[in-house]
């Protein structure tokens, strides 16, 4: 039977109700920009994430643009790590706010941010660990380190919503933290939306005036040049109908975590290393299940003519592309990260995935293995 790799339907069935109320509401008020809902939301996000400051804003990237502006209006520009294995935003907003980006290996185990190799490098100004797939980065370790270099730290939560480093939430934990709500997230709209979050005062006001081309609220008077990164109130109001049950979701996203992990032991792929999960670090919230495959794009190729749901994450790291050729570096120099982008695989997973699905997916991936399609 066919598996998709996310089901928003099933996600959403329960609540659509809510969500259409929630919606017309917001036609019938007329306030569509910075209205009651985007307030409402940044303070139910501020308790929830138990954060002093949220700043709801366009999108994902435009989080992580908002809080590179205000951080170089308080503290300068100059040179600032991050993974290669990322999304291209991660690092594309660091350029276009005036750093320039430092590409750090990853650990080949986790895909998460070399905390070895970043405590080696020299004249940081900041850091910006990416919370991949939904695990955190060790921010323990990351945060002394920072403390004794003086850097700030923007978390790149975008994956983590919900997930847990030391009892707190990820993107509270920094300087400042930048979410996504674009609709695949753990908590997602219905188009695009973003969080800043920060226990600083000063750089929750300055990221609100860098979502309004720079204004502090006296219209027509900008302090800086920004752009327009307004979360839409739209999105908000349909936030809210979901943020109450994110948690709850997280955890069925782990007990579907849990559920492939026993199948591939049981298919015999885990313990031949064919397939391989990678290795959890502190509190998954499993945006996606990702394993090292060997022969991933065959694997891959077989999956798509049976149906079965997938993505790889990430086929090109960063400091491969063009846009970054400037800094010089060769796909040699970091190891690890082209090794995951010629091996990971994201397998489906979301709220609902049955275990008849599962099962049809790992008894796919094990065809292949003993002999199918290839």
């Amino acid at each position: 039977m066919p598996v998709p790799l996310l089901d928003l339907s099933r996600i959403h069935a329960p609540l659509l109700g809510r969500m259409t109320e929630a919606a017309a509401a917001v036609l019938a008020e007329g306030k569509y920009i910075l209205g009651p809902n985007v307030t409402a939301f940044e303070k139910e996000a501020a308790q929830w994430l138990g954060t002093p400051h949220a700043v709801g804003v366009s999108n994902g990237t435009d989080a992580l643009s908002a809080a590179f502006r205000a951080l170089s209006l308080t503290r300068g520009t100059g040179r600032v790590a991050t993974t290669p294995f990322t999304f291209i935003a991660t690092a594309e907003t660091i350029a276009t706010a005036g750093f320039t980006p430092v590409f750090v290996d990853v650990d080949p185990e986790t895909g998460l941010l070399d905390l070895d190799r970043l405590a080696q490098v020299p004249d940081l100004v900041g850091v910006v660990p990416v919370h991949l797939f939904g695990q955190c980065v060790d921010m323990d370790r990351l945060m002394t380190i920072s403390r004794e270099r003086g850097w700030w730290v923007v978390e790149d939560a975008a994956q983590s919503f919900g997930a847990r480093w030391g009892g707190k939430m990820s993107g509270t934990l920094g300087t400042a933290g930048s979410y996504s709500f674009f609709p695949s997230k753990n908590l997602g709209g219905v188009g695009d939306g973003g969080l800043v979050t920060t226990s600083d005062p000063e750089l929750a006001a300055l990221v609100r005036s860098a979502r309004a081309h720079g204004s502090s609220g006296r219209k027509y008077h900008h302090d800086f040049l920004s752009g327009n990164l307004r979360l839409d109130e739209m999105q908000a109001a349909i936030l809210r109908v979901k943020l109450p049950h994110v948690a709850a979701w997280n955890e069925e996203r782990r007990n579907v975590a849990a559920r492939y992990d026993r199948l591939l032991e049981q298919s015999g792929l885990l313990p031949r290393g064919q397939v391989v999960p990678l290795r959890r670090n502190g509190d998954h919230v499993f945006h996606q299940y990702v394993v090292r495959a060997v022969e991933r794009d065959r694997l891959a190729e077989h999956l798509q003519r049976n149906g079965i749901g997938h993505a790889v994450y990430y086929p090109v790291p960063l400091h491969t592309m063009k846009p970054f050729q400037y800094l010089g570096y060769r796909p040699e120099d970091l190891p690890a990260s082209m090794l995951l982008s010629r091996q990971t695989l994201a397998l489906p997973v979301f709220p609902g995935l049955s275990q008849d699905e599962q099962e049809e997916v790992v008894g796919r991936m094990a065809a292949f293995f003993a002999g199918e399609g290839r």
